[in-house]
């Protein structure tokens, strides 16, 4: 036996795994769009069961408020100021130095769909998600493109888990009018979340992709799992398919988010605005190439975050190589426009 034979002997094992299964797994691409809190933990234990690839797709950077929950990362990260997608990449590859991971530091959207797609090699979609609209637009890809998707959702103690089969059971759009789907549309920092839900969601999610990726996808539930950590209890939804949905029946690929990206949005639970500008990256290009070092905190090839006194205070700017800057020290959206003019200007 080699030393990876080994190092996965106690999951090859596993009469559902076994020889076959595990050389499935190490050939196995997945893409987590999302690398929060169910995300993160999802990507740790695909990293550890031994995939070849991973492709993470997430816009935000690490902040102290993440580390209650989000597995991957420690508070060296929040003094970093890292994007999710690079500290997560650098950690799971500290766990697996063979895994592949290809990161994408940007809003999971059309924009994103259009110029980047889905890779073409993908075996699962794994949903790290908080958001419904975004979420919508998963869905409606995964099944145009015919992939697997395996969706999660955490608020409070309460979690719940659904598998997307194109072609075999209902998608996420047939679930609009479910009373289930509902604890999506809020969020954990408006009503908080314990991490034993977000641990129970992500090892749910795991479990049905690791089903998919050794070919077992005949033992994927298709109803939709939920539970409540606090009370102990478990039950399952049946979720019928919708006649008339307009994504998996009907093959439109409506999304329910054909709005252009918004001027700016208020980050959940975060005294931070993050604008988009027009056309994408000159801001970033250009404080990359002429900001004093010595307002620089924080830089990779995916950002650059940097500290600027405006009347008398200071933020905290941080500029994404897609066109983004999260100002963070203000909620007011003109005072974050006139904070990144100033801070172009002055570099």
């Amino acid at each position: 036996m080699d030393a990876n034979d080994y190092r996965y002997s106690r999951q090859t094992r596993l009469p559902e795994i076994g020889a076959a299964g595990a050389a499935r797994l190490k050939a196995a691409h997945v893409m987590i769009v999302g690398v929060g809190a169910l995300g993160s933990q999802v990507a740790e234990l695909l990293c550890r069961a031994g995939i070849r690839k991973l492709t993470l797709v997430d816009p935000d950077v690490v902040d102290a408020s993440n580390l209650q929950r989000q597995m991957l990362y420690g508070e060296r990260d929040v003094e970093r100021g890292l994007p999710k997608v690079a500290a997560a990449r650098e950690r799971l590859l500290q766990i697996n130095s063979l895994l592949e991971v290809d990161v994408h530091a940007t809003e999971f959207d059309a924009a994103f769909l259009a110029r980047t797609g889905l890779p073409a090699d993908v075996d699962v979609l794994v949903d790290g998600l908080d958001g419904l609209d975004t979420r919508l637009q998963l869905n409606a890809a995964a099944v145009a493109a015919g992939v697997p998707y395996v969706y999660g959702a955490a608020l409070g103690m309460e979690g719940c888990c659904f598998t997307v089969l194109p072609g075999e059971t209902a998608c996420l759009h047939c679930l609009l009018g479910s009373p289930a789907l509902h604890q999506s549309q809020k969020t954990c920092a408006v009503a908080g979340v314990l991490a034993s839900t977000i641990g129970q969601v992500a090892t749910t999610q795991f479990t049905e992709t690791v089903k998919l990726l050794v070919g077992r996808a005949d033992a994927c539930r298709r109803e939709m799992v939920y539970f409540n950590v606090w009370e102990n209890t478990q039950f399952a939804l049946p979720v019928m398919r919708r006649a008339d949905c307009e994504v998996c029946v009907k093959r439109r690929g409506e999304t329910g988010t054909a709005a252009a990206p918004a001027r700016s949005r208020l980050l959940c639970g975060r005294n931070a605005l993050q604008l988009q500008v027009p056309p994408p990256a000159p801001a970033f290009a250009h404080l990359a190439a002429r900001a004093p070092l010595d307002s620089i905190r924080s830089r990779t090839e995916y950002h650059l975050e940097r500290l600027h006194v405006f009347e008398g205070r200071q933020y905290r700017l941080t500029f994404f190589s897609d066109g983004r800057v999260i100002v963070d020290g203000t909620r007011d959206e003109d005072l974050a426009h006139a904070l990144l003019a100033d801070a172009l200007e002055a570099s």
